[in-house]
């Protein structure tokens, strides 16, 4: 709404002039309009998503490592971490903005460190799930 009007107004006031066929009635969406944006997930279901996604992940024998892409959200990053260290996964975020991702790693399979544009440190077990609640107090914040 802003990018189109240049204007910042509450729901309320949008509502009311678009009822009314005010100025700032809805129009038709510019060409190059934006997608629509992602749908956002409940807790369990980015759960129920990403857990299938990780016992895939673990019943491939021939994977050490995946990536999970960069369209997931930070909530949905904080899912993961959280799921991978239920299942004794070693994972990593990388990455900045919407390119971070979350790399997985099978026991065994290490990280690899000191690369130019190293990773964080790798999370597992009980330090994962508290790194995961700080990002929790962050996002709270």
């Amino acid at each position: 709404y802003y990018e189109e009007h240049a204007d910042v107004r509450s729901a309320a006031q949008y509502g009311a002039d678009a009822a009314s066929g005010g100025r700032h009635a809805p129009s038709a969406k510019p060409a190059g309009a934006r997608p629509p944006a992602k749908e956002l997930l409940t807790e369990s279901q980015a759960e129920a998503k990403l857990r299938a996604r990780l016992q895939s992940f673990l019943a491939d024998a021939s994977q050490r490592s995946h990536a999970l892409p960069a369209s997931l959200n930070s909530f949905e990053r904080m899912v993961a971490h959280r799921l991978a260290a239920e299942l004794g996964l070693e994972h990593v975020s990388t990455g900045e903005g919407k390119q971070r991702f979350v790399t997985l790693y099978k026991e065994g399979a290490a990280p690899p460190t000191g690369a130019a544009g190293a990773a964080e440190e790798p999370r597992q077990g009980a330090a994962a799930v508290r790194g995961g609640e700080a990002e929790v107090e962050a996002l709270l914040a």
